[in-house]
């Protein structure tokens, strides 16, 4: 890959990796939705590599609430995936997370949650305050969980995840995308509000979110 130096302010940083909860890790590309260089980075390249950590060390019986990762990872990494809409074969469970016993289990859900709710459809029984419900139920049951979602997005997950009413065993992590299209964890939840979608492509389209929001139980990570 062939970097123009100009765009480069520090040539000792490793631009093919970004430093997270004390790891440092690589950048995920996959021609689904990562993006490329001289192409921003989508906060897929950044969410996935460390779900990809975070898998590692979760080992076996992960539930995922949403069919993210089949996407990337050939075997399926996770025991079992659930989501009512997305018709991907290796869905397990056609359920609400609502409808889950998730007692016990390790969970793993990858920008899925800021979608609860948010579009109530005919016929089921979401409202927009259902987040709070699904969140809720998430740090009642299980004991280890890694969740991401783009912050301002959702509003009302927003309000509740920044307001800082979290179990305090839950950890909040956040890291955001620079200017240089690098990513960077960061510790001031104000540096992780940002606007959805601002970034662009060349030609002309979202380069997706410029911030992740993570939270973890379990102390994987």
């Amino acid at each position: 890959m062939n970097i123009d130096s100009k765009s480069i302010v520090d040539s000792s940083v490793d631009l093919e990796s970004f430093n997270f909860a004390g790891h440092t890790l690589k950048y995920f590309y996959h021609r689904g939705n990562c993006g490329f260089p001289p192409e921003p980075r989508t906060e897929r390249t950044v969410e996935l590599s460390i779900v990809d950590k975070w898998l590692s060390l979760a080992g076996e019986n992960v539930w995922e609430i949403g069919a993210v990762s089949c996407n990337y990872w050939r075997p399926i990494r996770v025991e079992k995936i659930i989501d009512p809409y997305d018709k991907h074969p290796s869905v397990t469970d056609k359920l609400s997370i609502m409808n889950v016993n998730l007692k016990g289990r390790k969970v793993l859900s990858v920008s899925t949650i800021e979608h609860i709710g948010k579009f109530p459809q005919p016929g089921n029984e979401e409202t927009p305050e259902t987040v709070l419900k699904a969140l809720d139920k998430l740090f009642e049951e299980s004991p280890c969980f890694l969740i991401t979602y783009p912050p301002m997005y959702n509003l009302i997950l927003d309000n509740r995840v920044f307001n800082g009413s979290l179990p305090g065993d839950v950890k909040i992590r956040f890291i955001v995308r620079q200017p240089d299209q690098t990513w960077q964890e960061v510790f001031n939840p104000e540096e992780a509000k940002r606007p959805y979608g601002k970034t662009r492509r060349s030609d002309g389209s979202s380069a997706g979110s410029d911030a992740i929001v993570m939270l973890e139980r379990g102390n994987l990570l």
